[in-house]
């Protein structure tokens, strides 16, 4: 999660929408303050079954 919080761009492929709505509540509210500049920006696209096609 650290690492995600130094780069700018993440992308998470083939989960399900409950692994997806945990990975944008912990990028969004895990690790406050790390990193610098706010709160970061998160969006979840798909349904988990054709997130690759949407992307």
């Amino acid at each position: 999660l650290r690492l995600c919080m130094n780069v700018t761009t993440v992308l998470c492929c083939r989960m399900t929408p409950l692994q997806k709505a945990a990975v944008v509540r912990l990028v969004s509210h895990g690790l406050d303050g790390v990193g610098g500049g706010g709160r970061p920006v998160t969006a979840a696209v798909g349904d988990g079954g054709n997130d690759v096609a949407m992307l």
